[in-house]
């Protein structure tokens, strides 16, 4: 019974020996899951804020602390499939396993808005090889928002890790790891606190892949004698800002060789579908030139920062409605208020000329009583044709030195645009809405991209169906032969953005001394929002170049280039020939001969006052004189000068 109680004794000593270990190694173990999931909390937090948290079920079940990640945090969490990860903003926690591979998940990690990936490694066998190989696999994909939870180091402390592609020792690639920050247990935090900012501020000179559109007069590629590309206008100067402020060196290459700035409105157009794919394919990092979100989108690419309105609209020819007919070359000289006036002008100064000399009741100026001969007077004056009346009135005088400089005026204005108007080709009215257009006998025409924003539009407007069916699409040509078809020979108008229009016409401005040689129909019948760069969707390039964009146009520097070009604005309609004179230039002549008119009928009245008192007074004395003739015949002697009288 003894030795039972001493082998039981030492059996329980055993025992306690051996659990001893194992309950201390069970403790560190649940400390170390604990730092590490408080590790996890607080990076999540600092980094995902209240996006959703997204899980893979294959590393859930998989992973012992899964679970407790999913207690220790209160976002909003999906566990879901490799496959399913959704296209939108989200912190994705990878919880990588011993011979992890990532290889067939990183093109469905690639897509959706900018993301943060948090690879928590757990593993006692991970090492820096293994965290840098993560690293490379993701920056295959160009995905540089990545970070790793390690326990490193002999006191096993846990840092957070990142890598950074562009360097003062390396470009393009991985690096070596960066580490942000430690785990503090004591503080329950992180110790440096500072969230890292994954947008790129510098690139340290490395080289980046740009393509250069033609696209005047935003942007004209120039090729150099030793065969490289520069750029000219507000892409190229935006690129060489930009280039500046994030520090690299912009490689600009063409999509086509032979491009040129007669045909870069041609080759802007077509080739949409080879700048996507070349920016998906990741043969150059951005295009820059011209981007309207006017042009159809192509799927696996973005444009930045908008910077500018573009303004579509129809070029016409002047003056390019029907033709009037011949005779109103004799009529158009004057407008019709102008024409009413000189009528009115003729009808007061031929009552004048008859109705003074009978106010008058004077001998004098007595043909004037004639309504016709006043009429053929008037006329006659007016067309400076030689009279020889001798006007005796002076109320007449004055009106008729009036009339006469009336004449000469108005008839000199009329002489002049008569001129004008038989020297120069007869020319229609001016188009000024897109019905002018439609209903013309004028060719409409325009690229391939107008062609299909119309078709779009046409599916709502009536009047663009009508459109479309005599619709030219414009095969490869130098724009400015389009122009000159618009100007000389008068029978085209073209659809597109007005200032890339004006900026093809300036030759024929030149060769005409105008300042816009074709006429803008006023308004705007879209405008889509454009800016200067296309990127591959969600580049590494694209914040940190949308945050400069974006400071560009509050500076308005932007506007300001823009409008150096050719204003997207409705363009000021320059008459090359054919204006009417209006009232409002040619008023003084009528007013003058107005005031005329009443000084005339002013002095007609005083001149009728000084008769009526001069025949008053004549009466007066002759009524003395006979009353005394009248006495002397009652005495008996004869009446010396009316004898006849009894």
């Amino acid at each position: 019974m003894l030795l039972k109680i001493l082998a039981l004794g030492v059996l329980v000593i055993g025992l306690t020996q051996y659990v001893a270990p194992l309950g201390d190694l069970h403790l560190n173990l649940t400390t170390r899951n604990t730092e590490m999931l408080r590790s996890i909390a607080d990076t999540t937090e600092d980094y995902a804020g209240r996006h959703t948290v997204i899980l893979l079920r294959r590393e859930f079940i998989a992973s012992t602390i899964a679970d407790n990640i999913i207690n220790s945090l209160t976002n909003p969490m999906m566990i879901i499939d490799e496959e399913k990860i959704p296209a939108m903003r989200k912190f994705v926690i990878l919880l990588p396993q011993k011979n992890f591979n990532y290889t067939n998940l990183m093109p469905s990690l690639n897509h959706g808005k900018m993301s943060v990936y948090l690879a928590v490694f757990q593993h006692p066998d991970f090492d820096e090889e293994t965290i840098t190989d993560l690293f490379e696999e993701f920056w295959s994909v160009r995905i540089f928002s990545v970070l790793a939870l390690w326990e490193s180091g002999e006191n096993k402390s846990i840092g957070l890790y990142t890598y950074k592609p562009f360097s003062k020792f390396h470009c393009w690639n991985r690096g070596q790891l960066i580490l942000l920050d430690t785990w503090d247990p004591v503080k329950g935090s992180m110790s440096k606190g500072r969230k890292f900012s994954f947008d790129f501020k510098n690139f340290y000179g490395c080289d980046i892949r740009c393509l250069g559109i033609t696209r005047p007069p935003d942007n004209i590629m120039i090729r150099q004698d030793d065969g490289s590309w520069t750029s000219d206008g507000v892409g190229g100067k935006v690129l060489e800002i930009v280039a500046k402020k994030l520090n690299f060196n912009p490689v600009i290459s063409v999509i086509n060789n032979n491009v040129s700035e007669e045909y870069g409105w041609y080759f802007t157009e077509g080739p949409g579908e080879l700048i996507s794919k070349a920016l998906i394919e990741e043969q150059y990092d951005l295009a820059y030139g011209w981007f309207s979100e006017a042009e159809y989108g192509y799927h696996g690419v973005e444009r930045t920062q908008k910077t500018s309105i573009d303004c579509f609209g129809w070029a016409v020819p002047y003056r390019a409605g029907p033709k009037p007919d011949s005779w109103s070359n004799y009529v158009r000289e004057f407008s019709m208020p102008v024409w009413l006036m000189v009528f009115i002008s003729v009808v007061g100064a031929t009552l004048t000329l008859y109705f003074v000399p009978a106010l008058m009741r004077a001998k004098t100026d007595g043909r004037f009583r004639n309504v016709w001969y006043s009429l053929m007077y008037t006329i006659s004056t007016l067309i400076e044709q030689p009279h020889h009346e001798k006007i005796q009135a002076s109320s007449l005088r004055i009106f008729i030195s009036n009339w006469l400089w009336f004449g000469l005026v108005i008839t000199t204005a009329y002489k002049a645009m008569l001129g004008s108007y038989m020297a120069v080709p007869l020319l229609g009215p001016e188009f000024m809405t897109t019905e002018d257009v439609i209903y013309s006998k004028l060719h409409v025409g325009g690229g391939q991209e107008t062609l299909r924003l119309l078709n779009h539009i046409a599916v709502r407007s009536a009047r663009t169906r009508v459109l479309l069916q005599r619709y030219e699409t414009l095969k490869p040509q130098d724009f400015g032969l389009v122009t000159q078809r618009i100007v000389r020979d008068r029978d085209f108008a073209v659809f597109g953005v007005k200032r890339f229009i004006y900026h093809y016409s300036i030759p024929e401005a030149k060769r005409l001394r105008v300042r816009i040689p074709v006429r803008f129909i006023p308004g705007c019948l879209l405008r889509p929002h454009t800016t200067q760069f296309m990127l591959k969707k969600n580049s590494y390039l694209r914040n940190p170049i949308n945050r400069i964009l974006l400071r560009l146009v509050e500076s308005g520097i932007i506007e300001k280039w823009v409008v150096h070009l050719g204003r997207n604005v409705v363009l000021t309609v320059e008459r090359i020939k054919g204006r009417s004179l209006k009232l409002s230039r040619c008023y003084a002549p009528f007013v003058l001969l107005f005031i005329g008119i009443c000084i005339s009928y002013a002095v007609l009245n005083a001149e009728i006052t000084m008769a009526k008192k001069k025949q008053k007074a004549k009466e007066e004395n002759s009524m003395l004189f006979i009353k005394r003739d009248l006495g002397n015949h009652e005495s008996g002697l004869p009446h010396p000068i009316y004898p006849y009288l009894p």
